[in-house]
């Protein structure tokens, strides 16, 4: 897997700037090492946090330092499971920052 993991100065700059005030999810399908979760949770702590990740080993990582977080092995933008769907329907803020993997691409 090509993992970037962005820097935590970017990534804090990007969660002080969003306006919502009150959050009942907050999610990341692109998670890597979860740095826009917890940033997000030193703004929103009473939130429900969901991380999905397509490496099975970051996601393992992710599952047992964060117990507290819904963590999901797979690709959301290919074919998410239902629960993951519907949590994705109720989140009330869903961050992201590129790049994707993209398994077979070129540089």
């Amino acid at each position: 897997m090509d993992a970037f993991y962005t820097p935590p100065v970017v990534v804090r700059k990007l969660v002080v700037s969003t306006t919502i005030e009150e959050v009942l999810y907050v999610a990341d399908f692109a998670a890597g090492n979860g740095e826009l979760l917890r940033a997000a949770k030193t703004i929103w702590p009473d939130a429900n946090y969901v991380a999905c990740e397509l490496d099975s080993a970051i996601a393992n990582s992710l599952r047992s330092l964060y117990h507290e977080w819904h963590v999901y092995e797979g690709d959301f933008m290919g074919a998410p499971t239902e629960r993951l769907s519907l949590i994705a329907m109720e989140t009330s803020l869903m961050l992201l920052i590129q790049p994707f993997t993209d398994p077979g691409a070129s540089r």
